[in-house]
């Protein structure tokens, strides 16, 4: 298997995202981007896996804490086949299902912190309205 940092092609790419999981299954999310790596590899140089490399090269975050950064970050953004990946690559890294949990959990609590927030004008314009109503 060619390494994420030496994949040319479309199919090469898909394939090099075995290293960030281990044994994981990723047949899911290569289906999600074969598309891309049969029509267009550009797509995944340029937005999936030159992105990746170089946070990896960068090395500021340890890998662990980078899972699951990208864990909590797919929950919000509710992309289920992303999400199977990385938790996958959250555990090959060390991290726990209690911590994987855990960061479900504060994506969920600041997903739906921000829908309040979203909402809270219109709720109490709606009050408003509503109160004026009653008189």
């Amino acid at each position: 298997m060619v390494s994420m940092k030496e994949a040319k092609t479309g199919q090469e790419m898909l394939d090099s995202w075995q290293e960030l999981v281990g044994e994981g299954d990723i047949e899911d999310i290569k289906q999600v981007f074969q598309v891309y790596a049969e029509k267009m590899p550009d797509i995944l140089k340029n937005f999936t896996q030159k992105p990746l490399v170089e946070s990896l090269e960068r090395g500021v975050l340890d890998p662990k804490t980078r899972e699951l950064v990208l864990v909590g970050m797919l929950a919000a953004m509710q992309c289920g086949p992303g999400l199977v990946f990385h938790i996958q690559g959250a555990i090959k890294e060390g991290a726990t299902e209690q911590e994987i949990m855990e960061v479900i959990y504060l994506s969920c609590y600041e997903h739906c912190k921000v829908q309040a927030a979203a909402l809270g004008q219109s709720v109490a314009e709606g009050l408003r309205r509503a109160a004026k109503m009653k008189k």
